[in-house]
């Protein structure tokens, strides 16, 4: 029940991949609990690219000018 509610973060992708076991087949998780890591890894997903949205807005506060600016999203686009 507290994985249900908890944001997403690093300690609930550990829970959520704890939860396929040795062999990623969710032996030990019943289908309700499966909707559930299903959920988590949603949440998970939604906090991964809000904290890779949140450096991107740091690169471009860090580089404002207009030469930067072309720079910067260059950059963007090799990094992903």
């Amino acid at each position: 029940m507290p994985l249900d509610v908890l944001a997403g973060c690093a300690g609930l992708a550990v829970a959520a991949d704890a939860g396929a076991g040795e062999d990623a087949r969710f032996g030990g998780v019943s289908e309700a609990e499966l909707i559930g890591v299903l959920c988590a890894w949603d949440r998970i997903e939604a906090h991964a690219h809000a904290r890779k949205l949140a450096a991107v807005a740091e690169l471009a506060r860090r580089n404002p000018g207009e030469l930067d600016a072309e720079f910067t999203a260059d950059q963007v686009a090799r990094a992903g």
